[in-house]
């Protein structure tokens, strides 16, 4: 993962509307991801 002090608004603004629409699947990917684990770590415990 690159590190720079982007937000991510500001990636997706410069952006064309193909990696707009990958970044969108990425971090919805990302996203869902995050809350199974955690409800997963949930269940466990």
């Amino acid at each position: 993962m690159i590190q720079a002090n982007l937000s991510l608004k500001e990636i997706y603004d410069l952006l064309c509307s193909k990696c707009r629409a990958k970044l969108v699947k990425l971090v919805a990917g990302r996203v869902t991801e995050a809350q199974i684990r955690k409800e997963l770590e949930g269940k466990k415990k």
